[in-house]
């Protein structure tokens, strides 16, 4: 059998549980907005930021995982609540 025929799917082939998707763009938005809000204090918390950075790489992860078909969640939330948050995640998804 050719080594071609052994490859795992591609991540557009991937199943992805929609609801959990949409969880992890909401939530990377949220938590981005959130860090960025925290490094605005003098000085910042860096266990609190740290703390954040760590829940909000998670849900990135996530969007790593579901790869393009996480892209009309972040679309969406873009479009429900243009905030810093989704605009970070939108940036982030196009650069990723």
């Amino acid at each position: 059998m050719p080594a071609a025929d052994n490859k795992s799917k591609g991540a557009s082939e991937r199943p992805i549980v929609p609801d959990v998707v949409r969880q992890h763009a909401e939530q990377a938005a949220f938590f981005w907005a959130q860090r960025d809000t925290l490094m605005t204090d003098d000085p910042p918390d860096f266990h609190v930021v740290a703390g954040v950075d760590r829940r909000l790489e998670a849900n990135l992860d996530g969007l790593r995982i579901a790869g393009p078909a996480a892209w009309p969640f972040v679309v969406a939330a873009y479009d429900d609540f243009p905030e810093k948050g989704e605009l970070f995640l939108y940036a982030w998804m196009a650069i990723e």
